[in-house]
C-alpha cells in the first residue's frame, strides 16, 4: 500500500518505515488481515475466524466491525451472536456496524434492542438505529417503551438531516 504512493521506494523502505512508527512487535495486524482476506474470498474455515475476529476484545475496532461487516454474508445465527455482543463495544463504528448483523430480527425483539442506541453519544450510530426501527410500527413503542418513540422521533430527524446533507 505504501508503494503506491511513494513508488520511488523499495518494498523493504516501507517495512522499515512501518516497523520504526509502530515497532516490529504486531502480530494482531497480520493474523486479522488474513482473517479478513479469508472472509471475502469465502475460504474455508472462514466464517469461524470472523466470528472470533469481530467479539475479539483485543482486536483493533476497524478489525472488529470489518468482520462484523464481512459477517452478514454467512449464517444468520453467527453474524446476529456477534452482532448483539457488539452493539455494547465502546468503539462507535463497532456499535454502528453491529446494528445491521441484528436488523433481521422480529420487531418484538428489534425495538428493545436498539432502543437505547437512539441515545448514543455517536451519531453514526443513532441514525443507523433510527434506519433500522423505521420499519417497526409505532405501537411497538408504547407503554414502558413511550420515551423511546421520541428519541426515534429524533434521530429519525437527524438521518434525514444527514440524507439531505449529501
Amino acid at each position: 500500500a505504501c508503494n503506491a504512493c511513494h513508488d520511488d521506494q523499495e518494498a523493504s523502505w516501507a517495512r522499515d518505515k512501518i516497523i520504526e512508527w509502530y515497532g516490529s512487535e504486531r502480530p494482531l495486524d497480520v493474523h486479522h488481515t488474513r482473517t479478513i482476506h479469508a472472509g471475502r474470498q469465502r475460504q474455508p474455515g472462514a466464517e469461524q475466524a470472523l466470528t472470533t475476529l469481530a467479539t475479539d476484545p483485543n482486536a483493533y475496532a476497524i478489525h472488529r466491525a470489518t468482520a462484523l461487516d464481512l459477517l452478514l454474508g454467512y449464517s444468520a445465527s453467527a453474524s446476529e451472536s456477534a452482532g448483539r455482543t457488539a452493539l455494547e463495544h465502546e468503539d462507535a463504528l463497532v456499535r454502528g456496524t453491529a446494528i445491521r448483523n441484528v436488523e433481521h430480527l422480529a420487531a418484538d425483539a428489534l425495538a428493545p434492542l436498539l432502543s437505547p442506541l437512539l441515545k448514543d453519544p455517536s451519531r453514526f450510530v443513532r441514525t443507523e438505529a433510527a434506519r433500522t426501527l423505521s420499519r417497526i410500527a409505532r405501537s411497538h413503542f408504547s407503554g414502558e417503551m413511550a420515551a423511546e418513540s421520541s428519541a426515534l422521533s429524533d434521530a429519525l430527524q437527524e438521518y434525514r438531516e444527514g440524507q439531505r446533507a449529501t
